[in-house]
């Protein structure tokens, strides 16, 4: 399900949000499914950084904006940019392109951390 990204073709927002719309339709709006399908696709090509996992880890990622800033962050951004910058650098776009993508608002803006919370501690004991 995972769809290969090249940050180094297109423009990495539109990668990144084309990539969670996919994700979104084709996990039927499932929102800790895309989120976990995004978190090992970036598992997968070795980021620099773990600051990803670690922000997964705190819950820290509330909407698909938050994500797809994290998921640039890790693959994209140059090493040692903290991802509240890339969130603050990329998140109107990232929320622009999104609603164009006919995402719902309550995952693009919404708080959605609810959502991961058990899966979280889960693998905060392990």
């Amino acid at each position: 399900m995972e769809a290969c990204l090249d940050f180094s073709v297109e423009d990495n927002t539109e990668v990144a949000v084309c990539h969670l719309a996919r994700l979104h339709k084709n996990l039927g709006g499932d929102y800790e499914s895309v989120v976990v399908a995004v978190m090992a696709g970036i598992c997968r090509r070795n980021p620099a950084s773990a600051d990803f996992y670690n922000y997964f880890l705190g819950n820290r990622i509330c909407n698909y904006r938050d994500l797809a800033a994290v998921q640039l962050n890790a693959l994209a951004a140059p090493p040692g940019t903290p991802i509240p910058q890339t969130i603050s650098d990329f998140g109107e776009t990232i929320e622009r392109s999104l609603r164009a993508q006919g995402i719902p608002e309550k995952f693009i803006s919404g708080n959605n951390a609810e959502v991961m919370e058990g899966l979280v501690r889960e693998l905060q004991r392990t």
